[in-house]
């Protein structure tokens, strides 16, 4: 209270003009933080934009990990077991993981993109903030890396593997196919099953990488690579 006080009837503007341009440089903080060169929205916004990506690529990893560790083994030996209920199995599972994997990896690729710029811009206009400079260069290979299994899913696995694989599994439950029909397709189920477990391993290697290297900026490791 006495501080305030001091502040107060010591640091008061004394006159109308030096009131007005003190509300001046008052609007002018609000709408731009003049160390960073950011809006004060997009500082605010940044610890709450690496706590979104930091979940968003934990969780991906996580899921990818336990889908190559438990889910995946488990269909397998379901399959060798009996080949039409393994593959319903790991039709079931794919069902349930895919949606949220895919916003998981979206959300957590575009908020560490987003991270990494405003990080970059704040480096830029800061010459003082060496967490900015170091920093900006992981959140963006973790962004870049993390998500690098969605071109293969999208351009390689699902026209490749997963589509037929579905259809392989709605033909297998549709009413009138015999199981001969069925042991025919056998032998190109369980390839594209290996095949599929194959991809997901790289997928699995990709998420966990990215975020690794995302947790080494959170921390404040500084990279000795400098890049322009």
């Amino acid at each position: 209270a006495g501080c305030l006080a001091l502040d107060f009837f010591c640091f008061r503007p004394s006159s109308t003009t030096e009131r007005n341009q003190l509300d001046m440089d008052n609007q002018s903080l609000l709408l731009k933080d003049g160390a960073t060169g950011l809006s004060l929205l997009a500082v605010q916004a940044i610890p709450l934009t690496k706590v979104v990506a930091g979940l968003s690529l934990g969780l991906f990893a996580g899921t990818t990990l336990a889908v190559s560790q438990i889910s995946y083994p488990s269909n397998v030996e379901e399959y060798k077991r009996n080949p039409k209920r393994g593959l319903r199995a790991w039709a079931d599972s794919f069902r349930r993981a895919a949606p949220m994997q895919v916003g998981l990896l979206l959300v957590g690729g575009a908020s560490s993109l987003l991270l990494s710029a405003l990080l970059y811009r704040r480096a830029q206009n800061d010459v003082f903030d060496t967490s900015a400079h170091s920093s900006w260069k992981l959140f963006l290979a973790a962004g870049i890396i993390g998500t690098a299994s969605m071109p293969l899913t999208l351009g390689y696995m699902k026209p490749r593997i997963n589509d037929k694989l579905l259809e392989y599994q709605q033909e297998s439950e549709r009413e009138g196919l015999n199981n001969d029909g069925f042991a025919a397709q056998q032998p190109e189920v369980a390839n594209l099953i290996n095949h599929w477990g194959e991809m997901h391993t790289v997928r699995t290697v990709t998420a966990v990488v990215g975020f690794g290297i995302f947790l080494l900026g959170a921390v404040g490791f500084r990279p000795t690579l400098q890049w322009k």
